[in-house]
């Protein structure tokens, strides 16, 4: 499962801006202009304007931290990627560059796959059975 696309956008539709550098917060915000390149994004806290290129999903400057958007099904697999580094670190495990679980997907498939092994065996190794 890889990060969902952008996909067509419409005026009103729902999204999350990220000010720059903070991935953990994430603003609700609806498109209030679409452009072939550019959308205006509007904060719904408070009423506080974006505008973002709609390929990098960004300002758009290419420079430092940038302020970005994101739709509801792409903040939800960042903090399933996220959550996933998390548990991988408390375990003691980390994955270096260029390991075939070094991607947000390898992360997110081993975390898992080390959750199913330690839920399917009891502490000292024995299978638990169902």
């Amino acid at each position: 499962m890889s990060r969902p696309e952008l996909g067509a956008v419409a005026v009103g539709d729902e999204v999350f801006v990220r000010e720059g550098g903070h991935r953990g917060s994430a603003r609700p915000a609806t498109i209030a202009k679409v452009g072939r390149v550019w959308l205006t994004l509007k904060s719904t806290e408070s009423g506080r304007e974006w505008r973002m290129r709609r390929d990098r999903q960004t300002t758009g400057s290419g420079v430092g931290y940038e302020t970005s958007f994101c739709t509801p099904d792409q903040l939800a697999y960042d903090r399933q990627a996220s959550a996933a580094s998390a548990f991988l670190q408390g375990q003691g495990i980390s994955v270096n560059f260029g390991s075939p679980w070094w991607d947000s997907d390898g992360r997110i498939a081993l975390a898992d796959l080390i959750r199913k092994a330690t839920t399917a065996t009891g502490s000292n190794g024995e299978h638990r059975g169902q």
